[in-house]
């Protein structure tokens, strides 16, 4: 006669081996995210000379991976918005944050950048070149007649944005210079010898230029 104890194991083993009691086990699911490998096949061949620090720059990517460093890369995607932009863009930038972003994507250039180079280099809309003469950007060319260098007058400040975001592209990323520290080499170059045909800094200023410009791209990074 077999013991109830025994009974019942023999029962459950017998359920166990049925659909009633049987634990469903899931399949594992499939994961969507490319490869690596694959990421890198993707990319475009680029000098890994340009960039110094090592860092894999995803090109497929529509989000930004990156932080406001002197290594930011200006050609990369960032996340952001009109409304978050124009939080902080004030003076004759005051409204703009749609255009910036609309000009970025034109040029192939971070909108929080091109925001953030234009704040540092007008005083966020509100310094003498910006009021006087829709120049948010800070771009001076040489006067023959005043022996000097003296701002460029825009008819209005979306024809600067257009006109800075074309230069950077032309004359800069796609010539290789598309971190903070390659682009201020030439954009706001640090020359102490007055009479070096491109001396522009009388007061020295140029020196605090990459530092500077950060600090905006912080803090439009951060909105």
């Amino acid at each position: 006669m077999t013991s109830l104890p025994f009974l019942a194991l023999g029962l459950a083993a017998t359920l166990l081996g049925t659909s009633i009691i049987r634990p469903k086990i899931r399949p594992a699911m499939a994961v969507p995210y490319p490869y690596m490998e694959d990421l890198k096949a993707k990319a475009p061949k680029i000098d890994a000379g340009l960039f110094p620090d090592g860092m894999l720059r995803d090109y497929t990517s529509t989000q930004r991976h990156q932080t406001a460093s002197p290594g930011y890369d200006v050609t990369l995607p960032a996340t952001t918005t009109p409304k978050d932009l124009d939080k902080l863009l004030g003076g004759v930038l005051k409204g703009h944050g749609k255009t910036i972003i609309k000009t970025a994507k034109r040029y192939k250039l971070s909108p929080t950048f091109l925001a953030a180079l234009c704040a540092h280099e007008s005083a966020n809309g509100t310094s003498a070149y910006a009021r006087q003469c829709n120049n948010v950007s800070g771009q001076l060319t040489y006067s023959k007649s005043a022996k000097k260098w003296v701002p460029i007058p825009f008819p209005s400040v979306e024809a600067c944005l257009e006109r800075t975001a074309k230069n950077l592209h032309d004359n800069y990323t796609t010539q290789g210079r598309v971190t903070i520290t390659q682009i201020q080499k030439k954009f706001c170059p640090i020359i102490t010898d007055k009479t070096n045909k491109g001396f522009n800094d009388p007061k020295n200023v140029n020196r605090h230029w990459t530092s500077g410009l950060v600090r905006w791209l912080t803090r439009f990074e951060a909105v």
